[in-house]
């Protein structure tokens, strides 16, 4: 049941209000990204829709193949996890290069914390050992409108492990490449000064 909490988040000096979702019970979600720029919305089962990023007059639409994922390894046990109910839009079997279809909703994280606070999204779930905190914001710097109207958004991800083993963590990002079918893909690997990444 949604209610209104207050909460001390990571960077926050102050308590701040907000509402907190168990996984699923929100019906939309905060929408990140710059001023008039565009944006996409994080829902609170931590699935990516209603997107407007395209800079163009087209409908709201689900990104395709778009998620975080999670895997975690200790005491000779890993696992991962999506965070997102990737199964609506599209169909697993276009990802199946990525997720064995047999696993279908074993793959998804379940269960979480969603808590918004515009520009701001806050989530807490587990995965295995290890409890993450995922924070998301898009710069909002008042009396600033060119910092406030950049096409970013940040997502921060802070792991504790709460069990009695060490555990090896990775965060994955998927993004689909949405230029439309008359434009070119371009899907390039780039690693220089320690930052490593997929330019499109």
């Amino acid at each position: 049941m949604a209610k209104f909490v207050e909460v001390k988040f990571r960077g926050f000096k102050n308590i701040a209000s907000c509402v907190k979702y168990e996984y699923g019970e929100a019906k939309s979600g905060v929408p990140l990204g710059g001023l008039g720029t565009g944006s996409v919305v994080l829902g609170s089962d931590g699935s990516f829709s209603a997107s407007t990023l395209r800079n163009n007059i087209r409908d709201r639409w689900n990104p395709r193949g778009s998620f975080f994922a999670i895997y975690t390894s200790s005491g000779g046990k890993s696992q991962c996890k999506v965070l997102g109910n990737y199964l609506y839009d599209p169909p697993l079997q276009e990802l199946s290069y990525i997720f064995d279809p047999s696993l279908k909703s074993e793959t998804r994280i379940q269960s979480l914390e969603y808590y918004g606070h515009y520009p701001m999204v806050d989530m807490k779930f587990e995965v295995g050992p290890v409890i993450e905190n995922m924070q998301d914001f898009t710069p909002v710097m008042h009396g600033d409108s060119k910092k406030w109207g950049s096409p970013a958004a940040m997502f921060y991800f802070d792991v504790k492990n709460v069990g009695g083993s060490p555990c090896e963590v990775s965060v994955a990002f998927s993004w689909g490449n949405d230029i439309p079918s008359q434009g070119k893909q371009l899907n390039r690997f780039q690693s220089k000064d320690g930052i490593r990444g997929l330019f499109y």
